[in-house]
Parts: C-alpha cells; sequence; structure tokens
C-alpha cells in the first residue's frame, strides 16, 4: 500500500503509523532525527471574522453614513476615475448592507425598494477575491427573497463584472451605455430564478 504522506510505513508486521522521529528521516542521519518540518513557520492563515448588517438611512449615525460615503467615494470615484454624482438622492430611500471584515468596513450594497434596485455594490480593493462580493449579494438577494418576494431585481453591471452577475441569475437587458467613463448593462433577475 503506497503512502499518501499520512505518515504510515510498512514493516514486517504491516502498516503502523509512523512515530514522530521518523518524519523526515535520512537513513544515514544517525539518532535524535529532526522532523522534516522543523523550523517552518504556520503560514495557514486564518479566516477574519465577517458581519454583514442592514441599515435604514435614518439609522445611520453621522459616523457611519460619513464612512459609507468616503468607501464609496474612494471606490467608484477615485478607483475607478469616474467622476459622477454618487449622492444621487437615492440614499434615504434605500436599505444599505455593510459588510465588515474584523470590524472594518470591507463591503457595502445599496438597495432601493419599488422598483428592486442593487447598486453600489463594492469591496475594498485589499480583500478582492476572497468571496466578499459574492456573500454581498447572496445576502442582497436572500433580502429581496424575504422582503419582496414577487418582484424583479434590476441593477446596473459594469461589463467586466457581466459574469459575475450572471451568476446568480442575471440577464443582460439593455445594450451596453458610458455611465461617466465606465461601461454597463443593465440585468435584470425575474422571481424564481
Amino acid at each position: 500500500m503506497p503512502d499518501f504522506g499520512i505518515g504510515l510505513y510498512r514493516r514486517k508486521r504491516g502498516f503502523i503509523p509512523a512515530l514522530w522521529h521518523d518524519f523526515g528521516t535520512v537513513a544515514e542521519t544517525p539518532r535524535p532525527w529532526i522532523p522534516a518540518f522543523a523550523g517552518m513557520t504556520n503560514n495557514l492563515t486564518t479566516m477574519p471574522k465577517i458581519t454583514t448588517e442592514w441599515q435604514r438611512f435614518e439609522e445611520l449615525s453621522a459616523d457611519l453614513l460619513y464612512e459609507v460615503l468616503r468607501f464609496r467615494q474612494s471606490i467608484f470615484v477615485v478607483e475607478q476615475r469616474s467622476p459622477y454624482a454618487d449622492l444621487d438622492g437615492l440614499d434615504q430611500e434605500a436599505w444599505h448592507l455593510l459588510l465588515r471584515s474584523e470590524g472594518e468596513l470591507a463591503g457595502y450594497l445599496r438597495l432601493i425598494p419599488m422598483p428592486i434596485r442593487i447598486g453600489r455594490v463594492a469591496v475594498a480593493p485589499q480583500l478582492r477575491r476572497r468571496g466578499l462580493g459574492r456573500r454581498l449579494m447572496e445576502e442582497g438577494l436572500r433580502f429581496c427573497r424575504e422582503r419582496y418576494p414577487a418582484q424583479d431585481i434590476i441593477l446596473a453591471a459594469q461589463l467586466k463584472l457581466v459574469p459575475f452577475y450572471n451568476s446568480f441569475g442575471f440577464a443582460v437587458i439593455s445594450e451596453p451605455y458610458d455611465d461617466f467613463g465606465v461601461m454597463h448593462v443593465e440585468m435584470r433577475m425575474r422571481p424564481g430564478d
């Protein structure tokens, strides 16, 4: 039977667990043997604590509102070099989803009711490609199904993110258009999709 790296080796009586001193041994090395992993550092990382919270505009403190607006501006205006009017008058009627990693704002999503519209989906640059955008969307869609079960859900997607939104069941419903220098399309998810 082959050894699959689980510390088993063959003795005359069959397979038995390897002993501590058998790891990383070299036949010519006199005892005491040094384990192959001696001196290695633990390079496993722990997953940071992720929390989500929904807030209505009137529930946002001045400090929290400032944190949200600064977060959105840093991504949509500064990082994407798109000088658009983020303060569009729709925040007051919206639900705001805040995703925190170790207490810091790491992601955001805005949900506008009637018609249901998801927007301003953003993840902090240093935390991208870790599933946080997916977590934001899953929570946003769960919230929509719970509160607005029979409604279509609309969003404006940057062209490069169409496959991401397709993976949730959204379909493109418009031609591409320029939104302050960033190409977008409208997408829709029907109830039950």
